[in-house]
């Protein structure tokens, strides 16, 4: 059981925590709920310092199809194996969600790729977890392979340079925007009738994802404000913007309610 593997050696126990997280890959296929949380639970109480990530990504569309509360704690257990070995756990997982022909490359040049994830895993708070952490983590990598290169080519014009900020800011700004269309605003879509795009979600699901969009964003233009009034312009009218910088400090304020305020006196 879990409580042994700490005490075997390195081998024995990456074998052991290979064989627990197969028995959790099997509770899941076969909707055990409660095996599979019993069996979640027990690996988050103690440390390893392996768990592999292929095994762990395997779990999550099956994750995805069963309860709010065996989502979040999976959550914990994927988190986990990020932090262990964060871009082995984020390409195995897009390998899984998406397509096993992305390479890492792909995605730390181009971090869009990963809202191809399917309908059905961005309609769950799982889904969207696992997507804000990948979204965050390869737009840090792409942010810091464009400095590394800076640093080898220090020479490199003012313009070049501006270029550069500019394609951040434009990835930055386009990321918003996609991850805005993901949040329903109007009142019957949040009720379960359907979103038009494939999607059926119940107004709980829908209030949660809304809230964790909206904090990833809050933390986005909390670090560039700038960003903030580029959202804004680039989505909406000048008329229905209004005072543009009383309309993007609404986005920076701490309160949820305020997100959520902005929001809907951005929809027509």
């Amino acid at each position: 059981a879990a409580e042994n593997i700490s005490k075997l050696s390195q081998n024995d126990q990456n074998f052991k925590v290979t064989s627990y997280l197969e028995n959790i890959y099997s509770a899941l296929v076969s909707r055990q709920e409660p095996k599979a949380f019993y069996l979640i639970t027990q690996m988050l109480r103690r440390y390893h310092p392996y768990i592999p990530a292929e095994i762990v990504a395997r779990c999550i569309p099956h994750v995805a199809r069963l309860s709010f509360r065996l989502q979040n704690v999976f959550t914990k257990l994927w988190e986990k194996s990020a932090a262990l070995s964060p871009q082995k756990t984020w390409l195995h997982s897009v390998h899984v969600l998406i397509s096993d022909t992305i390479s890492e490359r792909d995605l730390w040049s181009n971090p869009l790729l990963l809202f191809r994830m399917p309908k059905d895993i961005t309609a769950t708070t799982v889904g969207i977890r696992l997507l804000l952490h990948m979204i965050r983590g390869y737009l840090s990598l792409c942010s810091a392979r464009i400095t590394e290169v800076d640093a080898v080519n220090p020479r490199k014009s003012k313009e070049h340079q501006d270029n550069q900020t500019l394609f951040l800011t434009l990835q930055n700004s386009a990321v918003v925007q996609v991850l805005l269309d993901l949040c329903e605003m109007e009142e019957g879509e949040r009720a379960g009738e359907g979103s038009g795009d494939g999607r059926s979600i119940d107004a709980s699901t829908q209030h949660e994802i809304n809230a964790l969009i909206y904090n990833f964003i809050h933390d986005f233009f909390i670090k560039n404000d700038g960003l903030s009034k580029l959202v804004c312009w680039q989505t909406f009218k000048f008329s229905q913007v209004g005072d543009k910088d009383c309309s993007s400090k609404l986005f920076t304020h701490h309160k949820l309610q305020k997100h959520y305020f902005a929001m809907a006196s951005y929809t027509v």
